[in-house]
């Protein structure tokens, strides 16, 4: 019985030694390369791939290893839907960093309207995360069309029920758009209240 887990072992090993040579010595290499060209995205898109790379190692070495592994037929697909869940959240992780990083540097750089604003980055960081809680739920085997219906309908009575907060949103767009206040700006109102605007 010992020894039918040798091979299952070496496999789960053999793809941590593949995810920790990749990590410490061709993404170093890929870094030096990306660092050459001028795009300043380059950070905010290798770091969060450098952390992942020994986590999607040790999900494809235990994920490779399970056809090996001598359990029961139910456990083995329960594990298996376990790491693709583990793999699809990783990645949802990921790309949501990669978006908000870029978003950030295009607000940053974009004067007027999008200048140094969070409302965007968290809308890009929600959206994300929604689509990749969909696909987990596909993957579990739950269906994401009543889902998806049942949101459409949740989002009219949640517009309903708080008109006041989507009005102020809403007015924060419209500050931005029209550029009337933007960050940095000094403010003082008729109350005397007074200060820099740090976000809108």
């Amino acid at each position: 019985k010992n020894s039918s887990f040798i091979i299952p072992i070496s496999i789960i090993l053999g793809w941590i030694v593949v995810g920790v040579v990749f990590q410490k010595i061709i993404f170093p290499r890929i870094i030096k390369l990306a660092h050459k060209t001028a795009w300043e995205g380059n950070a905010v898109v290798i770091q969060p791939l450098k952390d992942m790379i020994l986590l999607w190692s040790i999900i494809a070495g235990i994920y490779s290893a399970l056809p090996g592994i001598p359990l029961s037929v139910k456990l083995s697909n329960m594990l298996q839907k376990v790491l693709l869940i583990a793999f699809i959240f990783s990645i949802t992780w990921v790309l949501a960093k990669i978006a908000v990083g870029v978003v950030k540097i295009y607000t940053n750089k974009t004067e007027g309207a999008l200048i140094s604003t969070t409302i965007f980055t968290n809308l890009t960081r929600i959206l994300i995360f929604i689509l990749g809680s969909l696909m987990i739920l596909q993957t579990l085997g739950i269906s994401i069309t009543p889902i998806i219906t049942a949101l459409g309908v949740g989002g009219i009575a949640i517009a309903l029920a708080l008109q006041d907060t989507l009005s102020n949103l809403f007015s924060g767009f419209y500050i931005l758009a029209s550029r009337q206040v933007r960050t940095g700006d000094y403010v003082k109102l008729d109350t005397g209240n007074e200060g820099y605007v740090v976000n809108i």
